[in-house]
């Protein structure tokens, strides 16, 4: 199956540097074509590149089906947790998006608050959610 390329956050400042990373793909065994079921899996990565320790509070994705559909989806923490990152330390977790078109894309933010009190949103930028030509 292809790989799908990193997608970065570009850094903010040198203090606050989150990075994400997010590799989506397609989950066939999950999915349902006949059913207009396409269940895709997305790992995200959250590196603190900074120089402060960071605590993910919150997330919220946009997810935009093939057809201009819109979903938003917002809650505390990821995976049900609030992970705190010193500098140099990573999280990483696995999650899922269905759609009921072939493809879509997902973009999203997190809500940080550093060790020193500052608030801060980190973009996730968009992302694409398909069918690889070998899963068809």
């Amino acid at each position: 199956m292809p790989t799908h390329p990193a997608i970065p956050t570009p850094p903010e400042n040198s203090t606050y540097n989150i990075y994400v990373d997010v590799q989506p793909r397609y989950l066939p065994e999950q999915s349902s074509p006949d059913d207009d079921r396409y269940v895709f899996a997305y790992t995200v990565k959250i590196t603190n590149k900074g120089q402060i320790a960071t605590q993910i509070i919150s997330r919220h994705w946009v997810i935009k089906n093939a057809d201009g559909k819109v979903e938003e989806v917002s809650g505390l923490g990821v995976v049900g947790r609030q992970p705190f990152l010193p500098p140099g330390h990573s999280f990483e977790y696995t999650s899922g998006c269905p759609l009921n078109t072939r493809s879509g894309s997902m973009r999203g933010s997190l809500f940080c608050v550093a060790e020193d009190g500052e608030r801060f949103d980190v973009a996730i930028l968009p992302f694409e959610l398909f069918i690889p030509k070998t899963a068809d």
